[in-house]
């Protein structure tokens, strides 16, 4: 899974409220590990300030690839409305956004 991909995943659970900024920073920090090279957008992401989440939203947005597979989407979103983060009524529009 390309490094994008990811990012769109992180972004989109964020976007649910499924993942806090510390499960990012886990995140980022993770890929930073097991790459020799990592991106150097990770590296601002893992010590950005955590209390900025415009911030890490728009380093995410910068990185994430354009689009979602909607099977993926929907199994987000999903999950949010399984943890009681969203209603029936919420949800719907966000399965269908274009």
């Amino acid at each position: 899974m390309t490094l994008s991909l990811q990012a769109a995943i992180v972004l989109e659970a964020l976007e649910h409220e499924l993942l806090r900024v510390g499960g990012i920073v886990r995140w980022a920090d993770s890929v930073i590990v097991a790459d020799e090279k990592p991106a150097s957008w990770l590296i601002e992401l893992s010590t950005h300030n955590p209390q900025d989440i415009t911030g890490i939203i728009s380093l995410l947005r910068a990185h994430a690839a354009e689009s979602l597979p909607l099977r993926w989407r929907v199994q987000i979103i999903a999950l949010a409305y399984d943890a009681g983060l969203l209603s029936v009524r919420s949800s719907l529009p966000k399965v269908f956004r274009v």
